[in-house]
């Protein structure tokens, strides 16, 4: 809450309410885990992990001496784990738990700086965008797995794995295709908790840390999770 608090300042840097930068910061949640797991599992590791992984792919439809060989490089590979997401969502910007006209358009000018609130600070996650990004990821492990067999294509492939992407953010490392599609996970699970609109509520309610407030959203947020 910028317009209540002021920054805060920690080692000669400033800290605002993460808001400014994103509501929900699902993204940044996201290459966190991508981060911690690259860190412990190591770069080299998952870059390893990752063509080894699709070469078991390949062969998981073959009969060998069976199932022990594969086993014994099933465990050596290593992926960052899957991640379930659960989301808290405050403020509900399309109203959904209201069933009457009258409650959905605002009757004065404090309900009008209300939806105002509700709109801008409104959860700022698609899941399916997710969704899409891992369906391409293994459309993309399809097609590199067709160079076991072809040398020449192999070194096509190899050779665009390596290339260097652009540079999204100033703050962003130098990463090549290979670095992309290592490092990726499935979100295998997303729940989200939606806050029930309060008929009473002010705009400035938001900013509202007394004991009494404090308490009665603990118990709505405890009942509305009980809910899902």
């Amino acid at each position: 809450m910028p317009e209540v608090y002021a920054y805060e300042d920690i080692d000669g840097r400033k800290f605002w309410d993460g808001g400014l930068m994103s509501n929900t910061p699902i993204k940044e949640l996201i290459e966190a885990h991508k981060k911690y797991w690259e860190k412990r599992i190591g770069s080299k590791n998952l870059e390893d992990s990752f063509r080894r992984n699709l070469k078991s792919k390949e062969g998981k439809g073959e009969k060998t001496n069976g199932s022990l060989k594969l086993q014994e490089q099933q465990q050596y590979i290593q992926r960052i784990p899957d991640l379930e997401i659960y989301i808290v969502n405050l403020l509900d910007p399309k109203q959904n738990n209201s069933n009457t006209i009258m409650t959905m358009v605002p009757e004065d000018f404090d309900g009008v700086k209300d939806r105002h609130l509700d709109i801008k600070l409104g959860k700022g996650y698609d899941a399916k965008t997710d969704g899409l990004y891992t369906d391409y990821v293994n459309l993309i492990e399809r097609l590199i797995s067709l160079e076991d067999n072809d040398e020449s294509l192999k070194e096509k492939i190899n050779g665009i794995l390596g290339e260097f992407t652009p540079k999204r953010f100033i703050n962003e490392e130098i990463k090549r295709n290979i670095d992309i599609l290592k490092s990726t996970f499935k979100i295998v699970k997303v729940i989200q908790i939606q806050r029930k609109d309060d008929d009473d509520s002010i705009s400035g309610k938001f900013a509202d840390f007394t004991s009494e407030t404090i308490n009665k959203l603990i118990k709505e947020g405890y009942n509305d999770a009980l809910s899902k």
